[in-house]
């Protein structure tokens, strides 16, 4: 009998490209990011897909922001806070009640440039820096209060090869 299921909360657009910045002009995809759901099946971990918080925010279309232009948005913040405390209870509420078998959270899976969920790669002003995103860093602190730690990945779509290695650190 299993005692144990792991489980990864992921960022909306890796299960729903369709909610990803768009703009007139631009091509729009939708579906999933096939390469990082078909990882995690393979090697056994379970899917929970967090809001997005840009689009719960503005919807689309959208023009591409990065993250100072998000934080100077009135009411933002505000709004990430919201989703971040409603998620972190709804992990917690997975873990405190998943009895036999236990779920356990394992990970959070981030996207590359994203303003609100990267974990690794931020866009400010004219470029990129290392930062992690405004909805994951809410979203980590509300965990974190909780006494939930997780580790973070984040996927590139534009590497997707190397992004989906990396998750086998989640076993």
């Amino acid at each position: 009998m299993v005692k144990e299921l792991k489980f990864v909360a992921v960022a909306h657009c890796i299960l729903n490209r369709g909610t990803r910045w768009w703009i007139e002009g631009k091509r729009v995809e939708g579906g999933i990011v096939k390469k990082v759901v078909d990882k995690l099946a393979e090697i056994n971990i379970g899917i929970y897909q967090l809001p997005c918080p840009e689009f719960t925010f503005l919807g689309n279309p959208r023009a591409q922001m990065t993250k100072d232009e998000y934080e100077s948005l009135k009411c933002y913040k505000k709004h990430v806070r919201k989703l971040a405390k409603k998620v972190s209870m709804e992990i917690e509420s997975l873990i405190k009640m998943g009895k036999e078998p236990k779920l356990k959270i394992v990970g959070l899976i981030g996207i590359a440039r994203s303003p609100s969920c990267a974990t690794k790669c931020i866009p400010v002003g004219n470029g990129y820096r290392e930062g992690m995103g405004i909805f994951f860093e809410e979203l980590i602190r509300y965990l974190n209060r909780k006494g939930i730690t997780v580790l973070t990945f984040e996927i590139d779509i534009k590497d997707l090869e190397r992004s989906t290695l990396a998750l086998k650190a989640l076993l």
